[in-house]
C-alpha cells in the first residue's frame, strides 16, 4: 500500500494516481524501458485512461461491495439461518429442565434473530434492492465533467449490468 498524508483524503486521486505510476512502470520494465519514461504505458493516458479518480475509485469500492455482499455476505447469512434452523428442528423435542422450554424454541429464536427466519426472502430481497444503487458505476466522466485530459474520443459509456 501507499502511505499518505492525513490530509490527503477525498475521492482518492493519491492512491488512484500512485496505483497507475506503479503499474506503468512495470510495464516499463517488462518492456526493457527506464522506469518513469512512461513508455510504453503511461500512467494517465494507458492506465487510468484519463478517467477522474472521482469515477474510478467510487467505482472500485462499489464493485468490492457488491461482489463481497453477494458472493459472501448473502450466502454466508443464509447459510448461518439454515444451520440454526436445522438444530432448531434436531433438538425440537428436547426440553430443558430449568425451565419447560424446548432448545427449538430457543434456536428458533436465534434464527429470527438472524432475520431469515420467516422472513428469509424478504431480507435477502432487501440487501438485493440496497444493492440496485451499488451498482450504478459513476464511469465514463473525467474532472468534474470537463474533459480535461480526455482522450479525443470518448469512452463508451460502461452497460448497466448486476455482478454475476
Amino acid at each position: 500500500m501507499f502511505p499518505l498524508h492525513v490530509w490527503m483524503t477525498g475521492s482518492g486521486t493519491q492512491f488512484n494516481m500512485n496505483v497507475n505510476e506503479v503499474m506503468s512502470n512495470r510495464c516499463c520494465q517488462i518492456a526493457g524501458t527506464p522506469l518513469g519514461s512512461k513508455k510504453p504505458v503511461h500512467p494517465n493516458d494507458h492506465v487510468n485512461m484519463s478517467q477522474s479518480s472521482n469515477d474510478t475509485f467510487p467505482s472500485a469500492m462499489y464493485i468490492a461491495a457488491a461482489v463481497e455482499t453477494t458472493k459472501r455476505l448473502m450466502p454466508a447469512v443464509k447459510a448461518l439461518h439454515d444451520a440454526i434452523d436445522a438444530k432448531a428442528k434436531a433438538w425440537a423435542d428436547i426440553v430443558r429442565s430449568a425451565a419447560p422450554i424446548c432448545r427449538m424454541r430457543r434456536r428458533s429464536r436465534w434464527a429470527r434473530n438472524v432475520g431469515l427466519c420467516r422472513h428469509a426472502v424478504d431480507d435477502l430481497e432487501r440487501l438485493d434492492d440496497a444493492l440496485k444503487g451499488v451498482y450504478r458505476l459513476a464511469l465514463g466522466g473525467t474532472a468534474v465533467g470537463t474533459g480535461i485530459n480526455a482522450a479525443p474520443v470518448s469512452p463508451k459509456p460502461v452497460p448497466p449490468r448486476s455482478p454475476s
